[in-house]
């Protein structure tokens, strides 16, 4: 398995290498190790297979164009706090949640019309992510969105679907896991900061903000808006 850090000026091109290889590939998130998939079939099988997924699991995604995230919000469920890209980038370092579709649409991104996907500050790890959407809109599955086009890598922890050790963090554990799946490629960034704890997950709501999980930067997103919007 090779490895590759984050910051490298070939790291875009080295992963999408080892899609072609291989539909998932490793990735050293600030706080535990990740699998990330291509969005379609083809990714969704090899993070089954890879996971050994057990049912009832839903994968995520990381965001790199803003725009195509939030544009996958039901007109009814929008958010009047936020009207584009620069209001978007004050809800950064969070999971956010949204309904994209009733709650008949399940998918293996979408659970009851609701998807969810982690929002990067600025810097490399988003970089990376926005070049990968770009790359993969041509092959993406639509119908995972309900015939919306998003084209986010699939992602999730990097373990064995409910294993009791939970989510792999230490580097040893997530190579010899990454040589026993045969996956091609490890990127690394052990030069980001970590948080110290996992990200707070948002659900945006049309009447407010609903915090579903409480994380290290919750309260400096809190501090952007009015108290009020954050639904009790």
């Amino acid at each position: 398995m090779k490895e590759i850090d984050i910051q490298d000026s070939s790291v875009f091109e080295e992963a999408m290498q080892a899609f072609e290889e291989n539909p998932v590939i490793l990735i050293q998130f600030p706080d535990v190790f990740g699998l990330m998939a291509m969005p379609n079939q083809i990714g969704v099988k090899g993070l089954d297979q890879t996971k050994n997924r057990l049912p009832g699991k839903y994968y995520g995604s990381v965001v790199g164009l803003v725009e195509k995230f939030f544009g996958l919000q039901e007109n009814s469920e929008r958010f009047p706090f936020l009207k584009g890209p620069e209001d978007y980038s004050l809800l950064e370092g969070s999971i956010l949640r949204l309904r994209i579709s009733g709650p008949e649409l399940n998918s293996p991104a979408v659970f009851e019309g609701s998807h969810q996907s982690l929002l990067f500050k600025e810097g490399p790890i988003r970089s990376l992510f926005r070049k990968l959407e770009r790359a993969f809109e041509p092959i993406a599955d639509s119908s995972f969105y309900g015939g919306k086009v998003f084209s986010a890598p699939l992602c999730t922890s990097a373990n064995i679907s409910g294993h009791e050790n939970g989510s792999i963090v230490d580097l040893d554990v997530v190579r010899n896991f990454g040589r026993q799946k045969r996956i091609p490629l490890l990127i690394r960034s052990e030069s980001m900061p970590v948080p110290g704890g996992s990200f707070p997950v948002l659900y945006l709501q049309k009447n407010g903000i609903s915090v579903q999980r409480i994380g290290p930067s919750l309260e400096e997103i809190k501090a952007k808006f009015p108290s009020e919007i954050f639904l009790k």
